[in-house]
């Protein structure tokens, strides 16, 4: 009885190894990239679901769509919009309150969630250092 476990226990740990070799096997850029998706969808739901729903259609005349929406891919615009807000914009010319208790990671996160999910660009994330640039340039 005793072979059968250490033979289990061998096969188990063999399975573990070959199982967190694959997990090992995506460059740095690809696991970034995930948590950034991660990260961004956590920081939607809790930022910006209220508005924009879950599947980021928004509400009727009220607030408008993410998806489809001509501002995804304009990193810059968006890390501006995101985090100071906006007096009105789009088709709805509707204000936008900011959230400027985001920190530049957490913007960067949402936005490479934003276009990763409604623009289908799954090749790159948003840096943090582009936010923090972009920021910098936001215009009143």
């Amino acid at each position: 009885m005793n072979k059968h476990y250490t033979a289990m226990s061998k096969s188990m740990v063999i399975g573990m190894v070959i199982i967190g070799g694959s997990f090992s096997c995506q460059s740095t850029e690809e696991l970034k990239k995930e948590q950034y998706f991660v990260e961004g969808h956590r920081l939607y739901q809790a930022n910006c679901t209220n508005c924009h729903q879950d599947d980021g259609a928004g509400m009727a005349q009220l607030y408008p769509s993410i998806s489809g929406s001509t501002l995804l891919g304009n990193d810059a615009r968006l890390a501006c919009l995101i985090k100071n807000g906006s007096s009105g914009i789009g088709e709805l010319n509707r204000p936008m309150p900011g959230n400027p208790k985001l920190t530049d990671l957490e913007i960067a996160e949402i936005i490479s969630y934003l276009n990763m999910k409604w623009k289908s660009d799954t090749i790159s994330y948003t840096p943090t250092e582009f936010v923090h640039e972009a920021l910098k340039n936001c215009k009143n």
